[in-house]
């Protein structure tokens, strides 16, 4: 999993996938702070394009901070992820 493949998912609209895609990629490089931030900021313009303003926002301070912005947001945004693309048109 890629930085750019979740971002692309974001792009394309498949919000659910590109929520899921940020949890794993935040999962695989939590011991590299940089890389962490990066997702941080990606999770949270995902959270952003779903409306989710509180998880968003949980989510970009998360990275700000140095931890693992998915951590945060992770109950919220797992029940949005199990949507359906179809659940966001």
């Amino acid at each position: 999993m890629s930085y750019n493949h979740a971002y692309c998912l974001s792009v394309a609209g498949r919000i659910p996938e590109a929520l899921r895609a940020f949890d794993v990629l935040a999962r695989s490089i939590s011991a590299q702070p940089g890389d962490a931030a990066w997702v941080a900021e990606g999770h949270a313009g995902v959270l952003l394009k779903a409306n989710l303003l509180d998880e968003a926002i949980a989510a970009a301070e998360a990275g700000i901070a140095g931890r693992d912005a998915c951590a945060t947001a992770r109950e919220s945004s797992a029940s949005w992820a199990a949507a359906s693309p179809a659940d966001f048109a």
